[in-house]
């Protein structure tokens, strides 16, 4: 894949002296390097020193794939895997308070329309509706992977 020549790269000064930065992020670091014109020879030459570092880091860490993208744990994720989680909803039955939970299996972002695969706790116990949730899951995210023309429509 051929890059932009002035991809991540910006053109800045700092005290009268020009230089050529490259900055990007890879696994929530923060990377970056300026070269200055004055020290690499001139503009021409500082450039193709930034072309070089910048190439030789994103070999060293690529950007994640769509698919680790949306699998990424998140902090705030309690069922242990994303895009599953439980939910559960109360409501007034025979004039009792009843509690109804459903694992619920999410479609990954990137894809549209939104769906959900619901599992009740009450049919499946809690186990079975989880792996039933996880598998959709993965269903879910094997969508990620189909090229376009080859998906099939949502029935």
């Amino acid at each position: 894949m051929q890059l932009a020549p002035l991809f991540l790269i910006a053109a800045l000064e700092r005290d009268g002296k020009p230089f050529w930065r490259v900055l990007l992020k890879r696994q929530g670091k923060t990377r970056q390097k300026r070269f200055y014109h004055h020290l690499h020879g001139g503009e021409a030459p500082a450039l193709a020193a930034a072309q070089q570092w910048r190439a030789q880091v994103l070999a060293e860490h690529p950007p994640y794939s769509k698919l680790d993208q949306v699998r990424k744990h998140r902090r705030n994720n309690s069922s242990g895997r994303t895009g599953v989680y439980l939910q559960t909803s109360k409501r007034v039955r025979n004039g009792r308070l009843a509690k109804h939970q459903v694992w619920q299996a999410r479609t990954p972002e990137g894809i549209t329309p939104i769906r959900t695969r619901s599992f009740a706790v009450r049919k499946y116990g809690d186990e079975q509706a989880f792996r039933l949730a996880v598998a959709a899951r993965e269903n879910f995210e094997q969508e990620l992977a189909l090229p376009r023309d080859l998906e099939q429509p949502a029935v």
